[in-house]
């Protein structure tokens, strides 16, 4: 029996590795990518602890809700040497008057 994936850019998607392994990710369209494959960033590959060429489980999560808040704290290593308001500079481009796609298209 053969499954088709159907992926809906732009909707949230849970995936399963091999070692049991989940995550959600946002799923974005690309013609560059033949049937029956995926490609994900390493951040994704790791939090899966999946290699190049493993399989992985994909299914659609239709009951995720918008976040109302989110608490980020750096790195301290990652903020030396930087001055000024840091909330300005790198985050507020990102969060300001943005929707979750407009968000996800400019962190990558």
């Amino acid at each position: 029996m053969t499954s088709v994936l159907l992926v809906v850019a732009d909707n949230f998607h849970f995936l399963r590795g091999k070692k049991r392994k989940d995550t959600v990710l946002i799923c974005l369209s690309s013609d560059d990518v033949e049937d029956g494959r995926i490609q994900m960033n390493k951040v994704a590959r790791n939090n899966l602890r999946v290699k190049l060429g493993d399989l992985v489980n994909v299914h659609q999560c239709l009951d995720i809700k918008y976040g109302k808040r989110v608490h980020i704290l750096p790195f301290d290593d990652s903020i030396e040497g930087l001055s000024g308001n840091i909330f300005d500079v790198y985050l507020k481009p990102y969060f300001l008057e943005g929707t979750r796609n407009q968000i996800w298209r400019s962190l990558q």
